[in-house]
């Protein structure tokens, strides 16, 4: 009977498997959960954009497949833009009473909304 062998792949196959580059974002965001109307903007702090999604920082716990509205006001635009995304991960720091999130885009961005932003 043959065992089953793992191969291993060389680790910059698997190094970045992004398809958008990140890029660090410009200008000021918040947050207001999807699902529930009326409750207060979160101010969040912006880690890195991309066409494909978003990571930040929130006081505010989320849990993942949760719908986000995430209001983005750049450096360039007159008024605010807002997006929705799926949140992906939560990372959590309890000591700081703080939140790692990573989100993607419901429908992705173009290249030239996220150069108004970097």
């Amino acid at each position: 009977m043959l065992e089953p062998t793992l191969i291993e792949a060389p680790d910059s196959i698997y190094a970045n498997r992004r398809c958008f580059p990140r890029r660090t974002p410009r200008g000021t965001a918040t947050i207001i959960a999807d699902d529930k109307p009326g409750t207060a903007p979160v101010d969040i702090t912006l880690r890195n954009l991309s066409q494909g999604g978003a990571g930040f920082i929130s006081t505010q716990q989320l849990s993942v497949g949760q719908r986000i509205k995430i209001i983005l006001r750049g450096l360039a635009l007159t008024r605010p833009l807002t997006i929705v995304a799926e949140v992906r991960w939560v990372g959590c720091d309890r000591a700081h009473g703080i939140y790692r999130v990573g989100c993607a885009w419901v429908e992705r961005l173009s290249y030239a909304h996220i150069i108004l932003f970097v």
